[in-house]
């Protein structure tokens, strides 16, 4: 842990718990947003969204699908 974020964490000790847990509430997005982020760029994606097109593929072939305009009716 780098000292900078050191002396933010102790900051925050001192807030109440309500302000601490929104805090961590945002911090926990950012870390989410992050990942979202590197995704396309992850090794394993253009795999798996092979994998997902494939499948997607075959369920409207055997009929399992219906058009995405009936979705908004």
């Amino acid at each position: 842990m780098t000292e900078q974020l050191q002396r933010v964490i102790e900051q925050i000790e001192t807030l109440p718990e309500d302000e601490r847990n929104a805090i961590a509430a945002r911090l926990l997005e950012l870390a989410d947003e992050r990942r979202w982020d590197t995704l396309p760029r992850h090794p394993k994606t253009d795999a798996l969204l092979d994998m997902l097109s494939a499948e997607a593929e075959t369920e409207d072939e055997a009929g399992l699908t219906r058009p995405l305009s009936e979705s908004y009716e």
